[in-house]
């Protein structure tokens, strides 16, 4: 028997597609994460911005 006979004989029929699943719900948790991540750190540098608007007058947005 070779190593890709026994991983054929050890899997369950339906779990591939479970597999499948886990996946994509993984990889859409990950990108949730990085998703608020990114608007975390736009809203920290958009106050960072205001802040020191306020303290150095008139500075002009690029």
């Amino acid at each position: 028997m070779t190593k890709a006979n026994v991983t054929k004989v050890l899997r369950v029929p339906g779990t591939r597609n479970k597999e499948k699943q886990k996946k994509k719900k993984r990889r859409k948790k990950e990108e949730k994460k990085k998703k608020k991540r990114r608007k975390k750190e736009e809203k920290k540098k958009k106050q960072t911005l205001k802040i020191s608007r306020k303290s150095c007058g008139n500075i002009s947005l690029k």
